[in-house]
C-alpha cells in the first residue's frame, strides 16, 4: 500500500514538471511570436513613414535641379560659341569673361566649351577641377546619344559635381559641347536634426552625397570597399571598424525592408532608383531595442526628424532664375 502511494506521488510530480516545462515552452514561444509580431508591425509603420519622406525629398530634389537643366543651352547658339566652332574671328577674352559672369550669376561651379575630342576651347575655370576622364566621358555620351547628357562625379575630399551638357551643332554634326558644373552639396545643406540619414549614389553605386557628417560619402565609399574585401578574403588585417553592410528582409505582407549596418549602428532604410538620373536615393532611420511591458524588448525605429529640415536649400523661383541668367547670357 505504501509502495503504491509512493509510485502515485512520483507520477504526480513528473506530471507537474511536465506541465511546468510545457507552460515554459509556451511562454517562450508566445514571447517570440509577440516580439516578432511587434517588430513586423513597427517595421511596416516605419516603411510607410520613410517611403513617404523619401518620395517627398525626391520631389524636392527634382524641383531644385530643374532650374539648371536649360543652362548649357544658353550658349549653344551664342555668336562667340558659333564663331569658335566655325573657326571665325572672335574675342577669346570677352567670351571667357561672359562664361565667368554666367558662372557667378547662376551660382554654378564652372562653364566650359569642349571640342569633340575633349579639349577645352574656352572655360570660366581657373583651377583644374574638370578632369580629362570626366570630359571624355561626357563627350562620349553626347556623341553616342546625339543630345545633352548629365553626369555626376565625386572626388575624394571634394563635394560632388553634377555636369550638365548640350551639343553645339554645325549643320547636322556635333561640333562642340557646352558643359556646366554644379556643386550638389546644396541638396543636403540643411542638416537633419535627428539621426536619420539621406544618401545618394550614382549609376556605379558609389556614394556621392550624404546628409551625415559622421558617415559622409568618402567614408561610405571606403567602408563599402572594405566590406567587399572582408567578404571576399575573410582576412583579419582589414579595418573591421569601417564597414557598411546591407541585407533585405521580407515582412508578412511581402514588404521588403532594407537593413543597413554602418559600423555597429543599425538602420532600417528605403531606397528608390531614379531611372532618368541613374541615381539611387536612400533614407535611413536608426533602430534599437525599446522596452515593452514586463521588461520585454523589441526593435523600434526612431524617426523624430522634421522633414522640413531634410529638403534642399531654398532657391529662387525657376521663372526669376531663368530671367536673370538669360539677361546675363544675352549677346553683347
Amino acid at each position: 500500500m505504501h509502495q503504491d502511494h509512493h509510485s502515485h506521488q512520483e507520477t504526480s510530480i513528473k506530471t507537474t514538471w511536465a506541465r511546468l516545462v510545457f507552460v515554459g515552452i509556451l511562454v517562450i514561444f508566445s514571447y517570440g511570436i509577440s516580439r516578432e509580431a511587434a517588430y513586423q508591425w513597427l517595421s511596416v509603420q516605419h516603411h510607410t513613414e520613410v517611403q513617404n519622406k523619401l518620395l517627398d525629398y525626391i520631389g524636392e530634389v527634382r524641383r531644385a535641379l530643374r532650374r539648371f537643366y536649360h543652362l548649357p543651352y544658353l550658349l549653344t547658339n551664342h555668336p562667340d560659341t558659333l564663331a569658335i566652332v566655325k573657326g571665325e574671328q572672335h574675342d577669346p577674352a570677352a567670351f571667357q569673361a561672359k562664361l565667368t559672369q554666367l558662372d557667378k550669376a547662376a551660382n554654378t561651379e564652372g562653364w566650359t566649351l569642349l571640342s569633340t575630342s575633349g579639349d577645352v576651347l574656352a572655360s570660366s575655370l581657373i583651377d583644374e577641377r574638370f578632369s580629362r576622364p570626366d570630359r571624355l566621358a561626357i563627350v562620349e555620351q553626347v556623341l553616342h546619344q546625339g543630345e545633352g547628357v548629365s553626369l555626376v562625379n565625386k572626388t575624394k575630399g571634394y563635394g560632388p559635381l553634377y555636369y550638365l551638357s548640350a551639343p553645339v551643332f554645325e549643320g547636322l554634326n556635333i561640333a562642340a559641347i557646352v558643359v556646366v558644373q554644379i556643386d550638389l552639396s546644396f541638396l543636403t545643406e540643411q542638416p537633419i536634426t535627428s539621426q536619420d540619414i539621406i544618401l545618394l549614389q550614382n549609376r556605379q553605386q558609389r556614394f556621392f552625397l550624404s546628409s551625415s557628417s559622421e558617415y559622409n560619402a568618402d567614408w561610405l565609399n571606403a567602408a563599402q570597399l572594405n566590406a567587399a574585401q572582408l567578404n571576399a578574403t575573410q582576412t583579419p588585417e582589414h579595418d573591421k571598424t569601417q564597414t557598411v553592410n546591407r541585407e533585405t528582409r521580407y515582412l508578412y505582407d511581402s514588404t521588403a525592408i532594407s537593413q543597413w549596418r554602418l559600423n555597429a549602428t543599425s538602420f532600417l532604410g528605403h531606397t528608390v532608383k531614379l531611372d532618368d538620373l541613374k541615381w539611387s536615393v536612400s533614407y535611413l532611420t536608426p533602430y534599437k531595442p525599446v522596452r515593452m511591458g514586463s521588461g520585454r524588448r523589441t526593435a523600434r525605429c526612431h524617426s523624430a526628424v522634421d522633414y522640413r529640415s531634410t529638403t534642399p536649400a531654398k532657391t529662387p523661383s525657376p521663372a526669376a532664375y531663368s530671367k536673370l541668367i538669360a539677361r546675363v547670357a544675352a549677346p553683347t
